[in-house]
């Protein structure tokens, strides 16, 4: 679906001057507004991005016929065009007889995407420390899958830079499943490297805990950089890339 969000109380009415090809007058300098999909449903995946439509402005067709004697905006285009000579006869095209034949245009522009996954990872917190060669993470994830109720294939977390800084594998069959709660279920697993556990809240949330010793954690350049966490088990992947602080040898998320 595209919405309108926020537009110049010109929009609908500029038009393109023929004598210059330029717009008959100026739109708005900034647009700003702040929306709420109508339609939002939080279980479903999608994704968002911001299209901008400029002002209409002559093609760069029209733009090159005129230059040869031959204006598609001109009524006259047909007797121009057979004086112009035959490979100037296009020139006075129009969408009834080529659906891409526009002799005016409006150029746009858009953002990235900002993507939703409900099952996605929603924020991590805790750190990464070098020195100590520890490793405490909370990663939340919005919606438990069931490929993660409990892990059915190896559970693989990682987390890097321009290095490996974690790198952590589950078998599935050690995952021992708790009662927590009303509604909720806590599934414990344990390797040499660390301890793990996934908590599911009534409302579908989880939460997956990491608590490592003794990795081979490389150490960190004493800057703050992007760091990309990445779990998958199965079917099932999610990669979270936030900006993480540098605190000694210790590498901690700048929130969510």
């Amino acid at each position: 679906r595209v919405f309108d969000v926020a537009t110049s109380a010109t929009a609908d009415s500029v038009r393109v001057d023929p004598a210059t090809c330029e717009a008959d007058r100026r739109g708005a300098s900034e647009l700003c507004t702040v929306w709420q999909d109508p339609e939002w449903d939080p279980s479903l995946r999608a994704f968002y991005y911001v299209r901008l439509l400029e002002n209409p402005t002559c093609r760069w067709s029209t733009r090159v016929c005129r230059e040869h004697g031959v204006d598609p905006l001109s009524s006259a285009c047909a007797a121009e065009a057979a004086r112009a000579g035959e490979s100037w006869r296009d020139c006075c095209l129009d969408t009834s007889g080529d659906g891409f034949a526009e002799a005016t245009v409006r150029e746009r522009a858009w953002s990235s995407p900002v993507w939703v996954r409900p099952d996605g990872i929603s924020s991590v917190e805790g750190s990464i420390d070098a020195a100590r060669g520890e490793a405490g993470l909370a990663i939340a994830i919005g919606a438990l899958p069931g490929a993660l109720a409990p892990p059915v294939a190896p559970l693989r977390l990682r987390a890097s830079d321009a290095r490996d800084l974690l790198s952590l594998d589950v078998p599935p069959g050690a995952w021992v499943e708790e009662a927590i709660g009303p509604g909720g279920r806590r599934w414990r697993a344990a390797t040499d490297a660390a301890e793990f556990s996934i908590e599911s809240a009534a409302d579908g949330s989880a939460v997956l805990r990491v608590d490592g010793r003794g990795l081979p954690v490389p150490g960190t350049d004493g800057v703050d950089h992007a760091v990309r966490l990445s779990l998958e088990s199965g079917v099932y992947r999610a990669a979270h890339e936030r900006r993480w602080r540098v605190d000694g040898a210790r590498l901690s998320p700048r929130g969510s």
